[in-house]
């Protein structure tokens, strides 16, 4: 269990008595037959279906609130015990056949589901719940990764930027990365830095959770970390930062040197920053690099500036740049 989940469960069970209380007892002054009393008590004996179906053939009874708490107490009880599956199941139905607007209901079915890998479903009833009561103790959070489960990351940038702007930032290493790239992929380098340092930060501070292997751990640090460096680079171009900008790419490279298209990012930029202080040789090197990386994005502009640098430095000629480029890639 990760410090996040125990995180969330302890919110989980400190949330359901803020806002439900504990169990109702049933009062002693209300008017039913002995014959729905003891329907009542079989089906709080007999659980969940049989609470539905008396709920359900008793719309008038006075019964019926205790049997409504009886559900919610039961919920809360699978909840605690670790059987999400069954709370989100259980609590799924009673959306379904009973009261699909009970706050009680929709607030533990999201936190069950969640809690089950039913994204999906958390987002269903979680967008439900916090339209209701968006105060509702964790719920911002797990609708953040819920979200970001299942891939929509416009609903999910709002919720994480709010969550990670007020923890420390390895409590939040599982959202920062998605901060980083979404902001990246709109070309806000500000605001991509911004986060991709907290992103750092975050991975190279938080434990390994147990259930992760030492190698999948380190591959997904040293990607992410990869990625950071490679947009603190890309912000460091676009400040004519040029020593950083070389620094920085050089980091990601090294971080994971098998993604190509993030190499050849790389080598283009630091060759365009190289130019810009005139080291030719070095830029030249740079975007020869770049260029050997065929079917990346950016192997096609290195070659372009490969050549022109190259021209500029032989009389206008191509003429020896193959065997230049067969040296370059013989030495990587």
């Amino acid at each position: 269990m990760t410090s996040n989940t125990r995180l969330l469960l302890l919110a989980l069970t400190i949330g359901i008595v803020l806002c439900f209380g504990t169990s109702t007892v049933l009062a002693q002054d209300a008017q039913y037959t002995t014959a729905e009393y003891n329907e009542y008590q079989k089906a709080v004996k007999e659980g969940a279906d049989t609470l539905i179906a008396f709920i359900k053939s008793h719309p008038d009874s006075a019964l019926k609130q205790y049997a409504v708490s009886e559900y919610q107490q039961l919920l809360k009880a699978l909840l605690e015990s670790g059987k999400h599956s069954e709370a989100a199941e259980a609590g799924k139905k009673y959306l379904e056949e009973v009261d699909s607007e009970s706050f009680e209901v929709l607030y533990l079915t999201t936190w069950s589901s969640f809690y089950s890998q039913q994204y999906e479903q958390t987002v269903q009833y979680g967008a439900k719940t916090f339209a209701m009561k968006p105060d509702a103790p964790q719920l911002e959070s797990i609708l953040a990764r819920s979200y970001q489960k299942t891939g929509d990351i416009v609903n999910a940038v709002p919720l994480a930027e709010k969550i990670c702007a007020g923890v420390e930032p390895k409590d939040c290493y599982d959202l920062l990365p998605m901060l980083t790239r979404h902001y990246a992929e709109k070309k806000d380098w500000n605001s991509a830095a911004k986060w991709a340092e907290l992103t750092i930060k975050a991975v190279d501070t938080v434990s390994k959770p147990a259930a992760v292997s030492d190698a999948d751990w380190k591959t997904f640090t040293n990607e992410e970390k990869s990625v950071c460096y490679a947009v603190l680079g890309r912000k460091s171009f676009e400040g004519k930062s040029w020593n950083s900008t070389e620094k920085n790419y050089a980091t990601s490279r090294k971080l994971n040197p098998k993604n190509r298209a993030r190499t050849a990012e790389g080598y283009y930029y630091t060759g365009m920053s190289r130019w810009n202080r005139e080291l030719i040789d070095a830029a030249m090197d740079s975007f020869a690099r770049g260029s050997l990386l065929t079917g990346t994005p950016h192997s096609g502009e290195c070659r372009k500036k490969l050549e022109q640098l190259y021209k500029g430095t032989h009389n206008g000629s191509l003429a020896g740049l193959e065997e230049y480029l067969d040296r370059i890639s013989s030495s990587r």
